[in-house]
Parts: C-alpha cells; structure tokens; sequence
C-alpha cells in the first residue's frame, strides 16, 4: 500500500470557491482506479489545504499524478507539493488503531468514540 501526502495553497481562490468546487469533485474520486481512501485537509491558519491518499500500488497513485483530475483540480493552487511514501506494513499493523474518519449522519460535534 502507498500513501500519497499533497499539500497547496488556494492561490487566487477564496476559501469558499475552493470548497463549493470540492464538493462538486469529490464523487469523483470515488472512481479512481487503485484510490482506497481519500482524507481532505485544511489548515485555514496558515492558508494550506491538501489530502492524505491511500493507494493500493505506487502505479496507480503515478497515474493519478498524470490524470486529468489531478492536473485540473490543482492548476490555480500555488505552492503545490506531492509526496509519496510506502507504508512499512509489519511495523503499521504493530500500531494503527481502529480508525473510524469519518461516520455518516454524526454531526460535527459528536465525539468520535
């Protein structure tokens, strides 16, 4: 397994723009061939925005980085970055937690458990 970290800036674009225009992409990573998991980031503070990606092989996240999707959704950020790690499984199943993102129908300010 690969996980993909990318971080940006919105460049010209307002913080709402960015989000009305990921809400409307987002469905479409859902199709993505190899994309196990997409996590949105944001760090208003300090004007970075990104995305933690799990893959399931180094060729399906190099793809990515050559799709239309990509080159498109981040053709007005600034400050682009990209990085890809391989995921050192013996020590990850040592460590990962049960992890539950995010649930459908919890509002916002429900405490994961």
């Amino acid at each position: 397994m690969y996980v993909q970290v990318v971080t940006f800036g919105l460049g010209d674009i307002q913080e709402s723009e960015y989000l009305d225009i990921s809400n409307q992409l987002a469905p479409s990573f859902s199709s993505v061939p190899g994309l196990q998991a997409k996590i949105w980031l944001d760090d208003p503070d300090r004007g970075r925005y990104g995305a933690l990606y799990f893959w399931d092989y180094k060729e399906n996240m190099e793809r990515f980085l050559r799709s239309n999707l990509f080159e498109g959704t981040n053709a007005e950020f600034s400050d682009v970055e990209s990085e890809g790690f391989a995921i050192l499984e013996n020590l990850t199943a040592q460590t990962q937690p049960v992890l539950d993102v995010v649930q459908t129908g919890r509002s916002a300010s429900t405490p994961v458990k």
